[in-house]
């Protein structure tokens, strides 16, 4: 008796206090468009890349600045890659599973990510970078500039900003490139594994994929300068109840009723 009562107990506070504010990327709302001014200057940024190059780069795991929300999870750590990836969490990306990073076998590599890059990328001292700034705690940038593996193009420079937003919102923006022209095919996207994704085609059209994604981009295309794509978390509107009371309550069950909040 008193242990199915701690357990109607725990039941009712769990259900009383709980705010529903778990989604699923499925979930998410997708826009795009072009606008110039949401690029974001960077006056005081950390050259995250400073001691890197090549074509196998990774940091080191940093912190966001912020409990960042993402599918199911939150998180207050990141590390990027030379390919472009941005993988969120405690565990440092690797530079595998570059080529189709969104594929379905490569979409659980390296995640949960976000890519905007998709390739096999190269980092050129002094010509590329990768750059981050935290904007009070509600706003992390992470600026990238690279090039393509390829030694044809490696010093093209391929520029676009990460905006990670307190409230779980994440979006691209692209800025002025050098060359648009690479060796290499592109998947433009994010997931938290093969099973749970997002992929960007080259028309900017954006699907949720439960099996990984072969959409590419060409070699010759990159978005134009403005270009953006804005994932957003819906907005809840299921809210809590006001209380959960327990009555006709015996030695093994319980009517608990709940006061809707609205």
């Amino acid at each position: 008796m008193k242990a199915f009562l701690r357990s109607l107990i725990l039941i009712v506070a769990l259900c009383a206090g709980c705010v529903a504010n778990a989604q699923s990327l499925d979930e998410y709302l997708f826009s795009t468009g072009v606008d110039t001014n949401k690029w974001i200057n960077l006056s005081s940024y950390t050259d995250v890349s400073v001691t890197g190059s090549g074509d196998s780069w990774a940091s080191s795991v940093m912190n966001i600045g912020f409990s960042f929300p993402f599918d199911e999870d939150v998180y207050t750590q990141y590390s990027v890659n030379s390919d472009g990836n941005l993988r969120l969490g405690s565990i440092v990306t690797g530079t595998g599973s570059y080529s189709s990073p969104f594929g379905s076998s490569g979409a659980g590599t390296n995640s949960p990510k976000i890519n905007f890059f998709g390739c096999d990328g190269y980092l050129v001292s002094n010509t590329h970078y990768i750059h981050s700034q935290l904007f009070g705690d509600t706003l992390l940038v992470v600026e990238y500039c690279l090039g393509p593996y390829s030694s044809t193009y490696r010093n093209n420079q391929f520029t676009w900003q990460v905006h990670l937003y307190a409230s779980g919102k994440i979006e691209a923006v692209f800025g002025n490139n050098s060359g648009l022209s690479s060796s290499n095919t592109h998947q433009m996207g994010l997931c938290v594994n093969a099973s749970n994704g997002w992929i960007i085609d080259n028309t900017g059209t954006a699907t949720h994929f439960t099996s990984g994604s072969s959409d590419n981009w060409s070699a010759t295309l990159w978005p134009a300068e403005g270009t953006y794509y804005t994932f957003t978390r819906p907005v809840i509107t299921c809210p809590r109840p006001l209380s959960a009371p327990a009555s006709n309550i015996t030695a093994t069950t319980a009517t608990i009723s709940f006061v809707p909040g609205g």
